[in-house]
């Protein structure tokens, strides 16, 4: 078992879920949401989270590493969020 499918299984018995009771969408989120986790280090997330101030540097890094990990749906909000900031 690799650690999406250990992470993704933590989740679920937290949330007294069944892998059968998510739509594709669902297992595809929270898959994302564990790569995220894992791969990204500390300040990536805080920033991600809005718990500390997001810099160029921080953007550009954070960028990078979601990109990497084919984290689409978080890699959009990420932009939207951030673009009026870092826009050229």
């Amino acid at each position: 078992m690799n650690y999406i499918d250990k992470g993704t299984q933590i989740i679920l018995d937290v949330l007294e879920m069944e892998e059968a009771d998510l739509t594709p969408r669902q297992k595809s989120s929270i898959e994302e949401f564990v790569r995220i986790s894992v791969e990204c280090d500390e300040e990536m997330l805080n920033g991600i989270d809005h718990q500390i101030p997001m810099t160029y540097e921080l953007y550009s890094r954070t960028i990078a590493k979601l990109e990497e990990l084919g984290a689409e749906r978080t890699l959009q909000d990420f932009r939207e969020c951030f673009a009026e900031h870092f826009s050229n």
